[in-house]
């Protein structure tokens, strides 16, 4: 029987990002593929995930040079894609006002990057909030227009 399983998929020209459960522990395995040489980025596995909840989401920016993740569990961690490796750029949780709605439904909010890199949310309601790394806090996209 197989032992892993892909649980998300994201795919742009430069890059492949694929994420694998392994069945035996129930972790989840980041891996950055080159598409075109069938190789690893970087040479080896971004390693496990870890966390308390599952794979929601897993995007990559037009350029394929920012990956992020969201789980289950509210928690959304960002990357910037470097020639040797990925770096972390963000880990936090979604603010309990974007992810309250969603408790329990197949639903998810809309999750992104802004043209500057930086991770953006939109809930239900249509409350847009973007994450600043700098300020280490979620900032309402709305307030920047005054």
């Amino acid at each position: 029987p197989l032992e892993n399983f892909v649980q998300g998929v994201a795919l742009r020209r430069s890059m492949l990002a694929l994420v694998l459960g392994h069945k035996p522990s129930g972790r989840e395995e980041l891996l950055l593929l080159d598409p075109e040489r069938g190789t690893l980025l970087g040479g080896h596995s971004c390693g496990f995930l870890g966390g308390d909840g599952k794979l929601v989401s897993l995007h990559l920016d037009r350029a394929g040079s920012n990956l992020l993740i969201l789980d289950t569990s509210g928690r959304v961690r960002s990357w910037q894609v470097l020639s040797s490796g990925i770096r972390l750029r963000v880990d936090c949780s979604l603010p309990d006002v974007v992810l309250a709605p969603y408790q329990g439904g197949s639903d998810r909010p809309e999750i992104g990057f802004l043209p500057t890199g930086c991770v953006y949310v939109r809930g239900k309601s249509g409350l847009c909030l973007a994450y600043s790394p700098t300020l280490a806090s979620w900032i309402a996209l709305d307030a920047w227009r005054y």
